[in-house]
């Protein structure tokens, strides 16, 4: 407590550490360490001065903490995760073991457009950009095949003379491909599933629709 304004100063402080007239002292890039400052206050009026010892102690925050996950896809369909990190600063991100095509992006996000059938272990690391400490963690990824596509069976009838289509009704995760087996001469299937026949000839015929998953 001063009876008359003052001036301060302060000696022994480390680089980027500055002080107000009013006596502030701020630091804006705390470097980890200990430090002993000295800070003085000056009487403009007496002359008079008193001084104090400070101790400053910087630590370390505590490193990233990632947390490891069970991650699930399906072939053909593309995956994209983004793992749970605690962190004090903004970190930068680097995986290992990852598949071919499997990236990692400067936000976090974990993504591979041609997931490929199998199970990995793949590790996250996040490194603080301020202090260097890292933390990570292993994600086990499994990638497995989706349902087979699947056809419902139907009972179609035409006319002798009359043209007729018509469209299997097909239940698939994935674009699929289609055949038809022991058709009618004359009936063919398009690449969209439609089946057409210009010139139905009298009869019953039993034909087989095959679509095929075009990812797995």
């Amino acid at each position: 407590v001063a009876s008359n304004a003052v001036t301060y100063t302060m000696t022994g402080a480390p680089s980027g550490m500055s002080m107000t007239t009013a006596g502030a002292v701020t630091w804006s890039t705390p470097l980890l360490g200990k430090y002993t400052v000295t800070f003085t206050a000056k009487d403009t009026v007496s002359g008079l001065s008193g001084s104090g010892i400070y101790t400053i102690t910087i630590v370390n925050p505590p490193a990233p903490i990632v947390t490891a996950q069970a991650i699930s896809g399906k072939v053909g369909t593309a995956l994209s995760f983004t793992p749970q990190v605690t962190a004090s600063n903004p970190v930068s991100y680097s995986m290992t073991g990852a598949p071919s095509g499997m990236s990692i992006a400067a936000t976090g996000v974990v993504s591979w457009a041609n997931p490929v059938l199998g199970n990995y272990t793949v590790t996250v690391v996040a490194k603080d950009n301020a202090t260097g400490l890292s933390g990570q963690a292993s994600f086990a990824v499994s990638i497995t095949n989706p349902p087979a596509p699947s056809i419902t069976a139907q009972t179609v009838t035409g006319t002798v003379g009359t043209a007729f289509s018509f469209t299997p009704t097909v239940t698939a995760s994935n674009p699929v491909s289609y055949s038809l087996t022991s058709p009618p001469s004359g009936m063919s299937i398009a690449s969209s599933g439609a089946i057409t026949w210009a010139s139905p000839v009298a009869g019953t015929y039993n034909v087989v629709v095959t679509a095929k998953d075009t990812k797995t």
